[in-house]
């Protein structure tokens, strides 16, 4: 979450939005949680896990880059070291589209 707020930062003026999905049942924990770890992009709660029926999300985290259009552009599972930067690449490809 650090690295997704950091890219958040970086390129939201140029349009990124970062939006997380909560999935646990119980909401109380969530909002020290982000403040702690300073979290400053939206964060929705999805106790119903509607959003991951929806999307197909089969492991924790999933990261889904949408173009300015609503279609899924790319899709990661799971987080390693070269994530940050495969999204970063992906993040300015989708920001320079032109739509």
């Amino acid at each position: 979450m650090p690295s997704f707020q950091k890219l958040y930062e970086k390129y939201k003026d140029q349009g990124l939005m970062v939006v997380g999905i909560n999935i646990d049942t119980n909401p109380k924990p969530v909002s020290p949680f982000l403040k702690r770890l300073s979290i400053t992009y939206p964060i929705a709660l999805d106790t119903q896990n509607s959003v991951m029926q929806s999307y197909q999300v089969y492991g924790i985290p999933s990261l889904f880059l949408i173009d300015r259009k609503g279609y899924i552009q790319a899709h990661w599972t799971g987080y390693s070291s070269e994530l940050d930067r495969s999204v970063e690449e992906e993040i300015k490809n989708l920001l320079n589209a032109r739509v």
